[in-house]
């Protein structure tokens, strides 16, 4: 405490001035908030935690939301939409758009029950996919048969206990063929252009560079199905770059023709 001199005397104490208090508006608190309350200071920062201290602003972002799911962020102004529909770039859910149907003017492709047997029987190929494929000693061939009912038609896959050898070259099946059958397809679990000759038993004269057709295993086989099974009977073949079909006049002159996947993923 000092002391000094007033105009009565010296020695007296002197008098602590207290400032007054005064209303705190605009930018002269707050450190230039603009708000009309002072903001509260930090406390001691503590480097290990995760989420720094903010200020709790009424009215602001920071105020608890009391509406929120766990983890929301009240702040995202995104808009979830319902299943089934998506959002159309301007806050506005609508509709998911179907899938084109196929078009190709064969009537098992653009059949939608064997079309979906196609990706099914594809996707137990373990391929992988076109930028991450599996090791071809990782991928097998498999098979389904494509069989009339009264509606249309179905796809049956090969039953396993039946097949009596499976790998990326070739499927041997020596089971029942279900009746009513029409068609039969079959996987090559590699693009066009892959080199088979480390896979694959080779006869000498084969061609070790797959060219996306079917084989002289596959045309022989062809033969046969429409021999036994009429010559309307229909065979494909899936690999990663489309869908080949041939019957059994094609398989006489080795020819085929190729479509695209139609709208499913290989």
């Amino acid at each position: 405490m000092n002391t000094c001199c007033g105009p009565d005397g010296c020695g007296l104490p002197e008098v602590e001035v207290v400032e007054e208090i005064e209303d705190c508006l605009g930018d002269d608190c707050g450190g230039g908030s603009g708000l009309p309350w002072p903001i509260p200071p930090a406390p001691p920062e503590d480097p290990s935690d995760p989420n720094p201290w903010e200020p709790i602003i009424p009215g602001g972002s920071s105020d608890p939301c009391e509406t929120c799911d766990p983890g929301e962020d009240p702040d995202d102004n995104e808009e979830t939409c319902p299943l089934g529909q998506i959002d159309d770039g301007f806050g506005n859910c609508i509709d998911e758009e179907d899938p084109e149907p196929c078009e190709t003017g064969d009537e098992f492709i653009d059949d939608p029950n064997v079309h979906s047997e196609f990706q099914n029987i594809w996707d137990s190929t373990n391929f992988g996919n076109e930028l991450t494929p599996n090791p071809l000693d990782q991928r097998k061939e498999t098979a389904s048969w494509i069989v009339q009912t009264s509606t249309g038609f179905k796809a049956i896959p090969f039953n396993e206990d039946f097949i009596e050898r499976q790998d990326a070259c070739s499927i041997d099946y020596y089971g029942p063929v279900p009746e009513n059958v029409v068609g039969l397809i079959h996987t090559h679990p590699y693009s066009v252009g892959t080199d088979l000759s480390t896979i694959c038993e080779l006869v000498p004269g084969d061609d070790p560079i797959y060219r996306g057709e079917p084989s002289d295993a596959d045309y022989g086989q062809a033969l046969n199905n429409g021999i036994t099974f009429g010559e309307n009977f229909q065979n494909y073949v899936l690999d990663a770059d489309g869908i080949i079909s041939y019957n059994l006049l094609q398989a006489v002159t080795e020819t085929h023709s190729r479509y695209e996947t139609c709208g499913f993923e290989l």
